[in-house]
């Protein structure tokens, strides 16, 4: 009978250990998985930081194009009203000295005349 106690106490003393020896495990697990989420969610805030980071950076580039682009244009445009402006320019330079040619012309044909 005591022996059968002893074997009692054993198997009690074993399905403790079994049972500690699960609780364990699951502590283990519970901790691990939390540390995994919290450097997961730690990776998911610094790549979220780099992407805004880069997003900025090419935000700044586009705007910056943007406006040497539009600055071209406006050069562009500056040119184009110039050189209008100068065609015309000349071309009434050139109509008024036509005019005194013309005009001198009839006169040293009247004197001729006369």
């Amino acid at each position: 009978r005591q022996l059968h106690r002893h074997r009692h106490k054993e198997l009690l003393a074993e399905e403790r250990r079994m049972l500690e020896d699960a609780a364990a495990t699951q502590i283990q697990a519970v901790h691990r998985g939390r540390t995994t989420r919290q450097k997961l969610k730690e990776q998911q805030e610094t790549q979220h930081a780099a992407a805004v980071k880069i997003q900025s950076i090419q935000r700044g580039r586009n705007s910056r194009a943007s406006t040497t682009l539009t600055a071209q244009k406006r050069q562009q445009a500056a040119v184009k009203i110039q050189a209008v402006q100068r065609g015309r320019r000349g071309r009434e330079t050139a109509r008024i000295e036509q005019d005194e040619l013309d005009r001198r012309l009839k006169e040293i044909k009247e004197k001729e005349k006369a």
